[in-house]
């Protein structure tokens, strides 16, 4: 399979073929790679999480009442696992009607043996919206988004970026983005990287401390009609995006310039590093209920606590290309 390739400016090579992983999933969401190369996904629509090894075998970890949207692998080894309430939109490809919303939203915690036990549930006395997506900072701490979705007219109102910290304490930081996705924590631990779906807008936070955000500054546009869901970093600071809409994974320097597109003709929703290089990028596809693979030119940013992640006062990650 063709691996992406850089110039001497950084510009990688899209013009890739991809590799279907795994088909037959419903509305595939949230993924990780476990240390044993085991894929782990959300499937919104199937309302359980479940994962996948190396030959396609899939085995449920866990069912829910709502539906699991969002996920990563804890320091504790366990899943948090981001429930909005049982929501998703419909998806005529994968023969799908729109989710319900008839549970509560909130955070669980997950063992890959399958117990399940709820890790945020209310902040300052009131219950979650629906928590979509969620990623760890270097001290320990849980940043996620808490967006509303859309009411019967189609408005959408301000969503939330929330922070629990490693005590277990958590606070609402941000308020007004519409309908905040994806985010992530850039490699020096400076800033978080927030998709704001119904602008098709990514807005960079300056981290001020644990669980303290700056004022949100644009970092890069879309184009219309593209919706910015999941992301993540690669290790020459490129920030790699699902594009929701047009069905395109999206590429940004470390300042916000579009480098291109992946098309995948259908629905992309997020993105993730893995493989013993890091050099595989996964993309879940809800149009085709499947995830596809791509070989990269540089290994991924690590998250913390995957396979090949350095500690912030460790040697930090390489930013060559």
């Amino acid at each position: 399979m063709p691996t992406a390739k850089s110039s001497a400016t950084g510009r990688p090579d899209l013009d890739l073929e991809t590799e279907v992983r795994v088909e037959g999933l419903l509305f595939p969401e949230g993924p990780v790679v476990l240390p044993s190369g085991d894929l782990v996904v959300c499937e919104l629509a199937g309302r359980r999480v479940t994962r996948i090894d190396a030959r396609g075998g899939k085995r449920t970890l866990a069912t829910f009442a709502g539906s699991p949207n969002g996920q990563v692998v804890a320091p504790d080894g366990s899943l948090w696992v981001c429930d909005n309430g049982g929501r998703w939109v419909a998806e005529s490809a994968a023969d799908l009607r729109e989710g319900p919303g008839d549970q509560p939203g909130l955070l669980w915690r997950l063992t890959l043996d399958g117990d399940l036990a709820p890790l945020l549930t209310e902040i300052d006395g009131r219950p979650l919206t629906s928590p979509n997506d969620l990623c760890l900072d270097g001290d320990g701490g849980l940043w996620f988004t808490d967006p509303v979705w859309p009411d019967a007219d189609g408005q959408v109102s301000a969503g939330k970026i929330g922070y629990r910290a490693a005590d277990g304490r958590a606070h609402y930081e941000h308020e007004g983005l519409r309908f905040p996705n994806g985010l992530a924590v850039t490699a020096a631990g400076d800033a978080l990287i927030v998709a704001e779906s119904y602008t098709s807008w990514l807005h960079r936070f300056p981290i001020l401390g644990p669980g303290r955000l700056g004022q949100p500054e644009p970092f890069a546009f879309l184009g219309e009609g593209t919706l910015p869901d999941g992301l993540c970093f690669d290790s020459a600071g490129r920030v790699i995006v699902a594009g929701a809409g047009t069905g395109c994974v999206v590429v940004f320097t470390a300042d916000g310039e579009d480098l291109g597109r992946i098309p995948f003709g259908n629905d992309v929703t997020n993105v993730c590093f893995g493989g013993s290089d890091l050099r595989t990028l996964f993309v879940t596809e809800v149009g085709l209920g499947r995830v596809s693979t791509v070989r990269w030119d540089v290994p991924g940013l690590p998250m913390p606590y995957q396979l090949g992640w350095a500690p912030r006062d460790a040697e930090a990650v390489s930013t060559d290309a």
